[in-house]
């Protein structure tokens, strides 16, 4: 019975793993195709269907060729010279076909002939794709094509080709052979491939497709008008929209939207990240900008026109207010008046100062800044002539060339959060919703996810906001999650006459801390921290619990799951000194005993904050 067991839970086993490698494998489908179609390889018909299961006739493979090389930009679609005798030079191919017969790569046949209907057979494609890598027959050991499909195979081009020799090749069979093609290593340079065409590969040597989509995209384009996609050099129709990486319509685009295409793939992402704020400065000079200061934070400046408008000669001098349009990488792509754009900030005043200011005629003067934190994690300065102190909940509007600064009354919010159904309490989330988590002047931006399942008290809520839908757009919460606190690990603690000194650990940091007796009631192991600044106000014993296993998400404990904090901190302990490691390494319980410290139930967004792994 026992034997019976151990079978049946392996061959379970051997299910589970091969789930998310079929899933790899529909994904990596999905990126190969996306990385051909923004390279401009394959990009389909004219919905945009690849058509994986066609076969691939001689002369479409001569234009993959063509488009695969060096030579994709400067081959015309038009030829004047017919290049056989079967492809007159009014043929949409002929172009591609001279090319790719001059280089040698697909040659025609004796009798003077190219056949451009006939399918490809896998010989002929592989036999091609080693060309483009720079072998030549002298390289091929026996007769054709035993030598070619021997390379072809040892170079890893054969990787999810389903063809045999002899065989038809599909357009997915080429499409995986080209992907292939552009990781191999060439001949000739000893580099990726795809690095000969002027693109990179990540360390695992693949191409890496988010990259590639950033390397490949054109634009800025600033919506400036309901009209403004007729500056697109593709129709709209039938063309995939995002707006800060949410599937959208054309309709989500707003007015100051920086918006970014792939005309290769129909694709338009769309950004609304702006910022207001007095324009303190520029680097190196105002003549000529190469970044600019707005609220105490520098911004590099990536477009001309964006440059223009902020310099000497341009629409904007030092001491305006301003927002600046910023683009997918967070540099200025334009600039407009502030309180033309709606650019209210809420959130917490993280600190009062003084601070030296220029006006618009270089003169020199102080005024009382306010760092602020908006509900999207990042902090902002701004002059105000009113009173406010730390933790304060504010809002900033812009207008007239001003800033205001204001007050926020708080409000209260109840029920369950379900990021599934993209619901918290009564009102569904907005795409893009900003919800920030304090803890007395630290903070944390964190998303719906991090909330899910939880039931909010009305106590949890300070603030939030609706958009226009009804839809909640910002919430700032009263530490529900403690991600914004700090944890440590307090490996002893010494007491003197009249004082206490701790010894602890922060993300594998020895430091030391001495309090007066009864100012932090505290056994060692596991601690959160509250701070002010850069103060502790208050330590607190996190729950500690013995482990039976751990992975890179979960730990459990006599069949009670617990998540691991994103920034999870895992440690061995040897003697008296504990050494910073990390989940994978301490996952054998066979060779550790885990203890977990965790800051509260599951239920309540509870998380296990430290792991101390001890040497069995």
């Amino acid at each position: 019975m026992k034997k019976k067991m151990i079978s049946v839970l392996l061959c379970f086993s051997v299910l589970i793993c091969m789930l998310p490698a079929a899933q790899a494998a529909e994904q990596s489908q999905e990126n190969v195709s996306g990385v051909l179609s923004v390279l401009g390889i394959m990009t389909g018909d004219g919905n945009g269907d690849l058509r994986l299961g066609d076969y691939v006739t001689r002369e479409e493979y001569a234009k993959i060729l063509v488009c695969a090389s060096t030579y994709k930009d400067s081959v015309s679609s038009a030829s004047n010279v017919s290049p056989f005798k079967d492809v007159p030079y009014t043929s949409w191919a002929a172009s591609y076909v001279k090319t790719a017969a001059q280089n040698k790569w697909i040659t025609g046949y004796l009798d003077g002939t190219y056949r451009p209907k006939n399918y490809l057979t896998l010989e002929e494609a592989v036999t091609a794709a080693l060309k483009l890598l720079g072998y030549s027959g002298s390289d091929f050991t026996g007769s054709y094509p035993y030598g070619q499909l021997a390379l072809y195979r040892s170079l890893g081009l054969s990787e999810n080709v389903a063809a045999a020799q002899g065989s038809a090749v599909t357009r997915r069979d080429c499409m995986y052979l080209i992907y292939n093609l552009l990781t191999a290593k060439s001949k000739t340079t000893g580099e990726a491939y795809i690095e000969t065409l002027g693109y990179s590969v990540n360390a695992s040597g693949e191409v890496d497709y988010a990259a590639l989509i950033n390397e490949t995209m054109d634009g800025p384009i600033i919506v400036a008008s309901n009209a403004w996609y007729n500056a697109l050099p593709f129709p709209v129709s039938g063309s995939a929209f995002y707006r800060n990486g949410v599937k959208c319509i054309l309709g989500d685009v707003a007015m100051y939207d920086v918006v970014y295409y792939s005309q290769s793939t129909k694709t338009v992402w769309a950004y609304n990240n702006k910022v207001s704020g007095t324009y303190e400065g520029a680097s190196p000079n105002t003549s000529s900008p190469a970044s600019v200061t707005v609220s105490g934070k520098e911004y590099p400046v990536s477009s001309s026109s964006a440059a223009y408008a902020l310099s000497s000669l341009g629409t904007f001098s030092v001491g305006d207010s301003v927002t600046l349009l910023l683009g997918k990488d967070g540099s200025v792509a334009g600039v407009a008046p502030s309180g033309e754009v709606n650019t209210d900030i809420y959130g917490m005043v993280l600190s009062v100062a003084t601070k030296a200011y220029q006006d618009a005629n270089g003169k020199s003067y102080e005024a009382q800044v306010l760092t602020v934190v908006d509900t999207a994690g990042v902090s902002h300065e701004y002059p105000s002539d009113k009173s406010f102190s730390a933790g304060a909940l504010v809002k900033v509007t812009f207008s007239a060339g001003k800033t205001d600064i204001s007050s926020l009354s708080r409000s209260s919010l109840n029920g369950l959060v379900s990021a599934s159904r993209g619901m918290i309490g009564k009102y569904p989330v907005a795409s893009g919703a900003e919800i920030l988590d304090i803890s007395e002047d630290q903070y944390k931006r964190i998303y719906p996810s991090r909330l899910d399942g939880y039931t909010l008290a009305p106590g949890d809520v300070a603030f939030y906001t609706l958009n226009e839908k009804g839809e909640l757009s910002r919430l700032i919460l009263n530490n529900v999650t403690n991600d914004a606190n700090s944890f440590a690990l307090v490996s002893s603690i010494r007491e003197s006459e009249n004082s206490r000194q701790y010894t602890y650990y922060i993300n594998g940091t020895q430091s030391t801390l001495s309090a007066t007796v009864g100012m932090y009631n505290i056994n060692s192991g596991g601690c959160m921290l509250i701070k002010s600044g850069n103060s502790i106000e208050q330590i607190k014993n996190l729950s500690k619990i013995d482990l039976d296993s751990v992975n890179e998400s979960y730990a459990t404990s006599k069949h009670l799951t617990f998540t691991l904090s994103s920034d999870v901190q895992v440690y061995v302990k040897n003697d008296t000194d504990y050494y910073l490691s990390s989940v994978s390494i301490v996952s054998d319980t066979d060779a550790y005993s885990l203890t977990a410290y965790y800051d509260k139930p599951q239920s309540e967004c509870g998380r296990v904050r430290i792991i101390v792994a001890s040497p069995r």
